[in-house]
């Protein structure tokens, strides 16, 4: 994955399909525009689909999300590529400025992944950009 500038780490416990999972979250922000992965490992892959309807969710819950679009993507070295959704949708921060969200959901294995665009107004080029560059080995 490129991010289009150093990204910071942080690490915590959340409740995730149930269990208590460690997530990391990986981002950046440019020009008030965040750019962000986070991944959990989950006890279980069959917990991998609750996993990830739990991370839409709160994406859309998180920014008060309306007119949410709903897509499918292909990440390079998915062996299921068809189940990758992103959504986009308009919502605003706690103060109440209007944003524009990008996310998507996917998984490998036991590991849930979200990469995230959020802001003011992210250019269609800097999101087409961080979520083409997502990608696993082969």
């Amino acid at each position: 994955m490129a991010f289009p500038c150093k990204p910071d780490r942080l690490i915590r416990t959340l409740p995730i399909a149930g269990n208590a999972s460690r997530m990391t979250l990986l981002s950046c922000s440019v020009q008030g525009t965040v750019f962000a992965v986070s991944y959990a490992d989950l006890a279980d892959p069959a917990q991998l689909d609750a996993a990830l309807t739990q991370f839409r969710a709160a994406a859309v819950n998180n920014v008060q999300g309306r007119d949410v679009r709903m897509h499918s993507m292909k990440i390079a070295g998915l062996q299921t590529p068809d189940s990758v959704i992103r959504l986009e949708m308009s919502g605003h921060r706690v103060d109440g400025t209007g944003i524009r969200q990008y996310v998507a959901a996917f998984g490998k294995g036991a590991r849930a992944y979200q990469a995230t665009v959020i802001g003011k107004d992210p250019t269609q080029e800097s999101v087409d950009t961080f979520f083409s560059g997502l990608r696993f080995p082969s």
